[in-house]
């Protein structure tokens, strides 16, 4: 049973998600649960969460939903003895008078079980609790849209759509919630800028079209997952100066140096009594080794982590573990060959969506965004899906009288045309929840049906050397399943969004978790090609649910700017400048020319 939680720690989880508390007997309910259903701080919250995402409850934690949290989840986990199972199953005997063929609910169920399942509880029977806002989707008439109409919700939206009430009420755009760098305020010049370069940093070794998926073999994963393994122990051997790697299950009295991949011995969550380690085919054959930790006086581990480490291992059942090698990061990009030497600091914007409440198809916070861009003009605008969100409420009940392609059509060309002239550059991002895209990861880029000389689609993960800055980029929320799934321990306080982020460099990887989680399609082949990181990159980007921060993460400025939308209200995007560099400077030094804020959109 873990031990007593206080509600400090439980309000102190709840703001690295964001979740607002203004009733302290939230808190001794949550702490209440904790004691009945033996849950950590770290479980509790993530509990409510997962509770919250499913049910699109975007209102603060009240002691009502955690009632119904508990009825509904908490409840069901607790496990039921055998006998009153077994007695459970003879209770019901079927027979012509107790089967309704009539009852739609069993045909509803049958029908569902010749589907595909889609990870997203049906939306028949589902209560939400939201303000009811009474929209009505009309029929579409495009024939007299116009593409050179100013950008506006009305030009890229279903006609008929009301606006949200709740995000038009807001109080706090243009807020900063968040600053990096030297104090002051940014230059932004009104003036027309000069036209920044944008490239790939590896332009042979990057996704750039569409590719044929759902052919793997599990033989292929393997090999992958094995050449992980293997890449990643010759990087550690040369920087930690080893002579080699002994194998997991070799009995040695002596210590040893070992090296391999964090599993999780069962099909649970990762505990400290759990982990194994499972070595490379070409050192250990493959196998396993249970872990104790308890000699450590620090961790961090995650399913799919590389571990290298240092241990004894006496009858080569159990490796005890006495000295974890830091993973290195790789190399900052010494010099990136510009295709332009602009005499100003680099300016971006960066936003990631939703683009639209969640109680509407106005995109009225895209809107916003854009009119930002056009008073600012910054030199590029990286926009980060998901543009038509597979988990919008509308899009879930099918209500859209066109195709989501044309829609998606619609929104670019607006944003195009309204931009056309500014200077600033949009580099579009996809996300696997992208209804009209591809549903793989590494996902390939954009195909516009009519091209743009101010936009530039590029794939998720992506590495782009905008005039000799590498930025490292992805849609996925690497951040929010690295923690559900992390364990640590570590004396005293710690940053624990900066250690996810930090675990994706030191692992040289854009996606580390292995499994990977439910939602993620993952082809494995082009995972090898696509998401790994051959440099460490001045910048990265990770949008995440979890809360907004800009962190100097051993000289990498890793940003997570959340969502331009969170449910019914706005939400953040974020801004960046880079300082001019000396051509004699070096550029793997950069993160003091940096600047960066967090913007209330």
């Amino acid at each position: 049973m873990p031990c007593e939680v206080s509600e400090e720690t439980i309000l102190k989880e709840l703001e690295e998600f964001s979740c607002s508390v203004t009733d302290e007997s939230v808190l001794s309910k949550m702490k209440e649960l904790c004691f009945v259903y033996q849950l950590d701080a770290v479980q509790m919250v993530s509990n409510w969460v997962a509770f919250a995402t499913t049910k699109n409850i975007d209102s603060e934690v009240t002691v009502d939903l955690l009632n119904q949290l508990e009825r509904e989840e908490l409840n069901k986990k607790v496990k039921t003895p055998k006998s009153s199972r077994r007695s459970q199953k003879t209770q019901h005997v079927y027979n012509a008078t107790t089967i309704d063929l009539i009852n739609s609910s069993i045909d509803d169920d049958l029908l569902e079980g010749y589907g595909t399942p889609t990870g997203r509880p049906s939306l028949q029977g589902q209560k939400r609790i939201r303000t009811p806002e009474n929209a009505v989707i009309k029929r579409l008439n495009t024939d007299g849209r116009s593409p050179g109409l100013p950008f506006s919700p009305a030009s890229i939206s279903p006609g008929g759509v009301t606006p949200s009430t709740k995000y038009g009420n807001r109080t706090t755009s243009g807020d900063v919630v968040s600053f990096f760098g030297n104090e002051g305020d940014f230059v932004w010049k009104s003036s027309k800028q000069q036209r920044c370069a944008i490239k790939y940093y590896d332009e042979e070794n990057s996704l750039k079209e569409k590719y044929s998926y759902m052919f793997e073999k599990l033989r292929e994963r393997a090999s992958v997952l094995n050449n992980c393994i293997e890449d990643m122990a010759a990087f550690l051997q040369k920087k930690h100066k080893i002579e080699e790697w002994s194998h997991i299950r070799l009995p040695m009295p002596e210590e040893i140096n070992v090296v391999g991949r964090v599993v999780c011995d069962g099909n649970g969550k990762l505990n400290s009594s759990s982990l194994l380690l499972e070595g490379s085919r070409e050192t250990c054959s493959g196998q396993t080794v249970q872990l104790d930790v308890n000699n450590l006086k620090e961790y961090s581990f995650f399913p799919g982590q590389i571990l290298a480490a240092r241990g004894i291992n006496n009858q080569g059942m159990k490796l005890v573990l006495k000295h974890l090698y830091q993973n290195v990061l790789l190399p900052f990009p010494e010099c990136c060959d510009s295709q332009s030497e602009m005499s100003e600091p680099l300016q971006l914007v960066v936003a990631a969506g939703p683009f639209t409440t969640s109680d509407t198809l106005s995109y009225e916070p895209l809107h916003d965004l854009i009119h930002y861009i056009k008073e600012h003009k910054p030199h590029a605008c990286i926009l980060i899906g998901p543009f038509v969100d597979a988990k919008h409420e509308e899009i879930e009940k099918g209500s859209m009288n066109e195709t989501y392609e044309n829609f998606f059509e619609q929104q670019v060309e607006s944003i195009a045309l309204s931009l056309e002239g500014s200077g600033t550059q949009l580099i579009l991002v996809p996300s696997i929840r992208d209804i009209h895209h591809e549903l793989i990861y590494p996902t390939p880029p954009f195909t516009l049906k009519k091209k743009f000389e101010n936009i530039h689609c590029v794939p998720d993960p992506s590495l782009l050397n905008i005039d000799g800055v590498v930025i490292a980029v992805t849609s996925t929320d690497i951040l929010f399943h690295l923690g559900k799934e992390e364990i640590s321990f570590r004396p005293g306080t710690s940053d624990r969004l900066g250690r996810l982020a930090q675990h994706i460099l030191s692992q040289h990887c854009f996606y580390p978790l292995y499994p990977p989680t439910e939602e993620m399609c993952i082809d494995y082949e082009n995972f090898e090609l696509f998401a790994k990181l051959p440099v460490t990159p001045h910048i990265l980007i990770l949008p995440s649910d979890l809360r907004n921060f800009i962190k100097n993460v051993d000289g990498c400025c890793c940003i997570n700017p959340e969502r331009l939308t969170k449910g019914l209200v706005g939400g953040n995007f974020a801004r960046i400048q880079v300082a001019t560099l000396n051509p004699t400077e070096s550029r793997s030094s950069i993160i003091s020319s940096i600047k960066a804020e967090i913007v209330k959109i």
